[in-house]
């Protein structure tokens, strides 16, 4: 079966359920996710960030009963892509309950401490979750895009530790 990614692909073969757990998607303007993303933006020395999640979803990448929760977001003064702004970020965080307290733990960002005029960033979306190699634990596919170009980016995702497996961009 396909499912839909965003405008991207990823073949997957073999004879394991892909899916064995969905992605739910959680409202962009809830207060709790607005304060972690601004608290971790500042804690990356962006001292005033405008906070804008593009989406969050929850889903229990691990089949161990407990949800994780992938909060993508990005903020770009300039809209074409072509330069950034001080402030300026597109960062995808993972929230997992780990013992009795929630952590916070990175799965991809970039951050602009300066303005750049030509500088072509990055902005990465949490697309997709699947279960690529038949482990029964969901990779995390992440969609990249820049100007003139885009791609996918898979994460394993073990416990606290976040590894790429591999990735894919293509541009100009």
């Amino acid at each position: 079966d396909s499912y839909p990614m965003g405008g991207r692909a990823v073949g997957v073969t073999g004879n394991w359920d892909v899916m064995p757990r969905l992605a739910q998607e959680i409202s962009t303007d809830h207060a709790t996710y607005i304060e972690v993303i601004k608290n971790w933006l500042v804690e990356q020395n962006i001292p005033e960030p405008v906070v804008e999640i593009n989406q969050i979803l929850h889903v229990d990448i691990e089949g161990d009963g407990t949800d994780e929760i992938l909060i993508s977001a990005s903020h770009f003064v300039e809209p074409t892509g072509h330069s950034v702004a001080v402030g300026d970020y597109s960062v995808i965080i993972m929230r997992k309950v780990v013992g009795n307290s929630v952590e916070t733990i990175l799965i991809v960002a970039d951050y602009y401490y300066q303005a750049v005029e030509i500088q072509f960033p990055l902005t990465y979306a949490a697309i997709f979750v699947a279960d690529l190699n038949g482990d029964s634990i969901l990779e995390v596919l992440i969609g990249v895009e820049r100007w003139e170009g885009n791609g996918v980016i898979v994460y394993d995702v073990n416990g606290t530790n976040v590894q790429m497996d591999f990735n894919i961009i293509c541009g100009l």
